[in-house]
């Protein structure tokens, strides 16, 4: 199980990881995307399930932390060599507030060359998803990016499978249901070693 309190980021990612199986692996309170494949080859999501990426409240909702171990705002000024742009992570005055995303489920996106500055490119290509579920997640409908004001939106089975999974083109199957579900129980396995 991964559990998260960012207001983005990736509760499982390959990154430019090919040739990768995410199985029986259940994803909650992750407020960016669930699962991704970003500029990945031939990955499959197996049984895979993500559940109430605001935990009881919505995508209006905030949580997690905000400010950086410093209180820095923004954090810029710590991570970015351009200090004019604002934080991603935080919204609202004095970085109070944290910001939602897009509330993704799986993701099949591209790691561009601009990101990886000019050295190379990589597509998502040949994703999968296997009898994955989801349930109760939502959403910022908004004109802008990086926010914590707009219209917050259910993502049903249309939603998700047209507008939120990035390049339709680097997907080979899409086997998801919208169901409610219980989540799997963490377990520290025990190990017994004979001395004979």
């Amino acid at each position: 199980m991964s559990v998260g309190n960012a207001p983005n980021g990736v509760g499982v990612i390959f990154e430019m990881s090919n040739h990768g199986v995410c199985q029986d692996v259940d994803v909650t309170l992750v407020g960016g995307t669930c699962f991704s494949a970003y500029g990945a080859d031939n990955v499959t999501f197996l049984r895979t399930r993500a559940k109430n990426n605001h935990a009881d409240g919505s995508c209006l909702d905030g949580q997690g932390y905000c400010k950086d171990s410093n209180g820095l705002w923004p954090n810029s000024q710590t991570y970015a060599s351009d200090q004019s742009v604002p934080d991603k992570t935080c919204c609202g005055t004095e970085a109070l507030t944290r910001c939602d995303t897009e509330g993704g489920l799986w993701f099949a996106g591209d790691y561009t060359s601009g990101q990886a500055g000019g050295a190379y490119s990589h597509q998502a290509s040949n994703i999968s998803i296997k009898q994955g579920v989801f349930y109760n997640m939502t959403r910022i409908e908004s004109d802008d990016d990086y926010t914590n004001v707009g219209e917050c939106v259910n993502i049903d089975m249309n939603d998700w499978a047209t507008s939120a999974a990035n390049r339709q083109e680097a997907w080979i199957l899409k086997d998801f249901a919208n169901e409610d579900f219980t989540l799997r129980v963490p377990f520290t396995p025990s190990f017994c070693f004979s001395t004979d």
